[in-house]
C-alpha cells in the first residue's frame, strides 16, 4: 500500500468531538484577536523553504526498533513582525525508512503540521529583538510498515500548545540570524489501539483521515512532549527579499495516557526564499 492516497482529498465529512471543535475554533480566533490589537506592523514576510535531512521513528505499539532514513520537507511561513510577532506555518514531509535488520527502505512516513505562534517583543532594538509567547500546533504523522504489518496503519495525531521563543540578531552587513524554540507540553492526542487483531485498514483517503483524527485523549507531560529548535541565517536580496540557510531539530514523544509511545527525531538542513 502506498501513502499516495493522501493526494486525493475530496468529499469527506470529518466527525470531531465537540470539545475538539471548541478548541479548534479557539485557535482560529486567537490570530484574529491578536492581529486586531496591532496597528503598526513593521514587516510582513512570506517564506518558502526546502529542507532535506534525516528522520528516525520508533513505533512502540508495533515493534521497539528504530526506523531510519532520509526526509524531504517543504514549508511555508507567514511572518508579521512588529510590536508583537505573529507567525503561521505549514510543513509537509515524506520519508522512506528501514530498521537495521531490513535491507531496503520500505517503511513509509508522511508528516504534516500546521501552526500558529504569537510572541511579545520583550527586548526591542535595532540589533536585537526577543519575542516570548505561545504556539498552537496540529501535527499529523502516518506510517506504513509493509514488513512488520502490511494490513494496518500507524499514526500519531496531536493538537497541542506550549511556550514559544524567538531571537532575531541583525548584523552590520544587513544579514541576520534567527533562532526559535518551541516546547509543546499539553494537548490532545490520537493513537492506534495497542491490540487490533482483526483490524485491516482500507487505504482510502476518507478512511485514513477518519481513523487518524478520532479517539482523541487529553495528554500532558507524563506521556507527551514536542520540542523544536530552528536556526536561520538570512542574506538580503533586492526589494527587501532574502535568501536563507536553515537548520531544524525536532524531537517528539507522543502517546495516550499509559499507552505505548511514538518517538520521532528529525534533523534537517535546507534553504529558502523570503518575499
Amino acid at each position: 500500500m502506498k501513502l499516495s492516497v493522501f493526494l486525493y482529498l475530496s468529499n469527506f465529512k470529518l466527525r470531531i468531538p465537540a470539545k475538539l471543535l471548541i478548541l479548534l475554533h479557539s485557535f482560529l480566533l486567537i490570530p484574529v484577536f491578536l492581529f486586531s490589537q496591532e496597528e503598526d506592523f513593521r514587516q510582513r514576510t512570506h517564506y518558502f523553504g526546502f529542507e532535506p535531512g534525516s528522520n528516525q521513528i520508533k513505533e512502540n505499539i508495533l515493534i521497539p526498533k528504530v526506523n531510519r532514513g532520509s526526509v524531504i520537507e517543504f514549508s511555508y511561513r507567514f511572518e508579521n513582525e512588529g510590536r508583537n510577532y505573529n507567525e503561521v506555518t505549514f510543513n509537509i514531509g515524506y520519508s522512506k525508512l528501514r530498521t537495521k535488520v531490513e535491507t531496503e527502505k520500505v517503511t513509509q512516513n508522511l508528516q504534516m503540521s500546521v501552526g500558529y505562534s504569537w510572541g511579545k517583543n520583550l527586548l526591542p532594538g535595532e540589533k536585537v529583538n526577543y519575542y516570548l509567547g505561545v504556539k498552537a500546533n496540529y501535527l499529523w504523522t502516518l506510517m506504513e510498515f509493509p514488513v512488520w504489518d502490511e494490513s494496518r496503519a500507524y499514526w500519531g495525531t496531536v493538537i497541542s500548545a506550549g511556550p514559544f521563543n524567538r531571537v532575531n540578531l541583525a548584523f552590520d552587513n544587513n544579514t541576520s540570524w534567527i533562532c526559535s524554540l518551541q516546547i509543546d507540553l499539553i494537548g490532545f492526542c490520537s493513537r492506534p489501539d495497542e491490540e487490533r487483531l482483526y483490524a485491516q485498514e482500507k487505504w482510502t483517503v476518507p478512511n485514513i483521515i477518519q481513523i487518524t483524527n478520532s479517539g482523541f485523549s487529553f495528554v500532558t507531560l507524563n506521556s507527551f512532549v514536542i520540542c523544536s529548535l530552528r536556526n536561520e541565517y538570512r542574506i538580503p536580496l533586492k526589494n527587501d527579499n532574502f535568501f536563507s540557510f536553515c537548520n531544524s531539530i525536532t524531537y517528539a514523544t507522543v502517546s495516550e495516557s499509559k499507552g505505548k509511545s511514538l518517538q520521532t527525531v528529525k534533523i534537517s538542513f535546507g534553504f529558502g526564499l523570503g518575499f
